[in-house]
């Protein structure tokens, strides 16, 4: 079955702007970007090889460590030897990567709470019920990131 057309184009609509919302949200509050949140999401839940970041958000190799030195630098994330294999290590947050984390999210939630300010409790419980349905099937069907992992 194929989609209305109306529907697909709200859809891009919906994403193309809540990106732009968090784009302003980054440049006006210094806020992470996108692919450093998604990395400190990930690492949040364990430490990880840099080989496993790289499957899990389906980034080439070469960027994730890139973005991993920067969060180094930043002395967001710290690297250790992998206890399974000396020759490897594993990147885990720090105290100062779970904090920014933390305040991230907050920063996000404030952004899709002003979007959803203007309907009921009935329709954001709705929208909520129809956006699982969406995430199940895009996930049934290979997505990456699972319904235990909001970020």
């Amino acid at each position: 079955m194929n989609p209305a057309p109306e529907t697909y184009e709200e859809m891009l609509r919906l994403f193309a702007n809540l990106r732009g919302a968090m784009a302003e949200r980054i440049h006006r509050d210094g806020a992470l970007g996108p692919s450093g949140f998604l990395l400190l999401s990930r690492l949040a839940e364990a430490p990880r090889r840099g080989s496993e970041l790289s499957g899990l958000l389906g980034l080439d190799q070469s960027t994730v460590s890139r973005q991993v030195k920067g969060l180094c630098e930043a002395g967001l994330v710290g690297r250790a030897a992998d206890p399974e294999d000396g020759r490897a290590y594993r990147i885990a947050l720090t105290d100062k990567g779970r904090d920014l984390l933390r305040d991230e999210r907050l920063r996000r939630l404030h952004v899709v709470a002003e979007a959803l300010e203007p309907l009921s409790p009935a329709q954001r419980t709705e929208l909520a019920s129809l956006l699982d349905t969406i995430n199940a099937t895009l996930e049934d069907r290979g997505g990456r990131i699972g319904s235990d992992e909001r970020v």
